[in-house]
């Protein structure tokens, strides 16, 4: 029994905290509940998407790296992300490093160059060409039209 009852409260109205926490934990996480990281293809996604998402801004971040995190192989991450979000584990970093960079062009007065290292490219010729390709435009002419 996880609730106590105190004389002229009403019911269910305190809860006992030791032992509450982590049964809703294990109800969240057991397999047979279907909650988050039930297999080992949705526990490694859960880590490689963690690990870019804190990670992206750092230009030395790559996919071994990320692929390492999960211990498995690149080509076994990329199917993982192709099959379960529909794009690899390079676009999402991608995404990642280009939602940021759109940020910092409609918000900041850095240059092109300082972005690009901001959001974690290696090389702002990199950075724009990624942009282009992903946006459509340069990362100066997104910024004009934003700005």
């Amino acid at each position: 029994d996880h609730i106590s009852r105190s004389p002229g409260k009403n019911p269910g109205h305190e809860f006992k905290r030791k032992g509450f926490f982590t049964e809703l934990l294990t109800y969240f996480f057991d397999e047979e509940n279907a909650g988050p990281a039930t297999t080992p293809h949705s526990r490694s996604l859960l880590i490689a998407k963690g690990y870019i998402d804190t990670h992206f801004r750092n230009s030395n971040v790559n996919i071994r790296q990320v692929a390492g995190k999960c211990a498995i192989t690149e080509n076994h991450l990329c199917k993982i992300f192709r099959a379960e979000m529909g794009f690899t584990p390079l676009e999402y970093l991608h995404q990642k490093r280009l939602g940021y960079a759109k940020m910092l062009l409609r918000t900041s007065s850095m240059s092109i160059t300082e972005i690009a290292d901001k959001a974690g490219f290696s090389s702002a010729n990199y950075f724009a060409r990624i942009f282009k390709k992903k946006k459509g435009l340069t990362p100066s002419k997104y910024a004009s039209c934003t700005g």
